[in-house]
């Protein structure tokens, strides 16, 4: 499958220390939008996310892209 182009149309992040917060990103992947919220932590071991995401729908084709990104990461660690 050909790279898909995420499109992030609205973003508010924070940074102090190890984390990043995300307090809301509006972002479309494909015919889907999702608002996006949580934070990314640097560990020693990696960098873990904690994420929600609330979506109008996924198709198929993303459920199945963000499986195949997800089996190519390293497992989190602690989860």
């Amino acid at each position: 499958m050909a790279a898909d182009v995420i499109g992030i149309e609205n973003f508010s992040i924070s940074g102090r220390g190890n984390q990043l917060t995300i307090t809301r990103a509006d972002i479309a992947l494909r015919d889907s939008r999702m608002q996006v919220e949580g934070a990314l932590r640097s560990t020693p071991s990696g960098i873990t996310m904690e994420l929600d995401m609330d979506a109008d729908r996924l198709d198929e084709a993303v459920i199945r892209s963000l499986r195949s990104a997800g089996d190519k990461e390293t497992p989190m660690q602690g989860q």
